[in-house]
């Protein structure tokens, strides 16, 4: 395995101020990929997110909390399946469930 092989970047765009955030992820070991993951939580706190889930279910919410697991607390959380829409309220997921966190603005 080369070097090239170990390494990944990841690319946030903030479509408010219209900036791009780069991390460029060069790795041994699977910690660091988990810092800038806990990184990007940190810095959308209080924003929307779009979340996907197991089993084809897609959530919408604002990111209030998480912990070491990548379980989230989301306000005024929204679940998407198919073409319908049902609000949640305040919600906790399991981070066992998550697939992709997406921020958005």
């Amino acid at each position: 395995m080369s070097i090239l092989d170990r390494n990944f970047i990841l690319f946030f765009f903030n479509k408010k101020n219209k900036s791009i955030k780069l991390y460029i992820v060069i790795y041994d070991d699977i910690i660091l990929s988990i810092d800038v993951t806990v990184q990007v939580l940190k810095e959308n706190i209080g924003k929307n997110i779009v979340i996907k889930l197991k089993g084809d279910k897609v959530v919408k919410g604002i990111l209030e909390k998480f912990d070491q697991h990548m379980n989230l607390v989301l306000s005024e959380a929204t679940e998407y399946k198919a073409e319908e829409a049902t609000k949640l309220g305040n919600l906790l997921l399991k981070g066992d469930n998550i697939i992709i966190i997406s921020p958005q603005e």
